[in-house]
């Protein structure tokens, strides 16, 4: 990377940046490597961020952030879908075990929706409902093509019309 062409995302605060400007049909192109330090309230749990776009809404309106879809760039979830608001979304995709769904082209589409999972913008603990919630706004990434800590990885988010592609290290996951 050239001098000045990088922002660096520390996570010692959860925030947000977003345009003033509305897109769409694009192609965004981002490179992600994992830095080494976490921060609370997630220095036990894996290094988290997120692409979150065509966000409406003021910042703050869903949760900390806008009503938005996201694209989970997560230590071992890069790629994994989640609808943040007041939205939903149809994808293609099937059960795995338990409750949760994964991406696959091939099967039905399946509606995903936001669902209550704060309480006065804190993440609640897993309690009775919690992971039926969960699974009503997730859809994990196939196949996983996420690389190892330490190695670069390219993400691409392809919007065209009404749809949306994730892509990690070259393939639609």
């Amino acid at each position: 990377m050239e001098d000045g062409s990088a922002i660096r995302i520390s996570g010692a605060a959860i925030g947000m940046m977003f345009t003033e400007q509305d897109y769409g049909n694009y192609h965004l192109k981002l490179k992600v490597k994992w830095g080494k330090d976490k921060h609370v309230p997630k220095e036990n749990e894996g290094r988290d961020s997120g692409l979150l776009y065509h966000g409406f809404g003021e910042p703050g309106s869903a949760y900390a952030w806008m009503n938005s879809h996201e694209m989970q760039i997560q230590e071992e979830n890069i790629g994994d879908y989640i609808a943040i608001g007041d939205l939903e979304i149809d994808v293609p995709s099937k059960p795995m075990d338990g409750i949760f769904y994964q991406y696959d082209e091939n099967s039905a589409l399946l509606t995903y929706f936001s669902a209550k999972l704060y309480k006065d913008d804190r993440l609640v603990e897993p309690v009775d409902g919690f992971n039926d919630s969960w699974a009503k706004m997730y859809v994990m990434k196939y196949p996983d093509k996420e690389n190892k800590y330490g190695e670069w990885n390219d993400i691409d988010l392809i919007c065209y019309r009404d749809s949306s592609i994730h892509m990690v290290n070259g393939t639609i996951v």
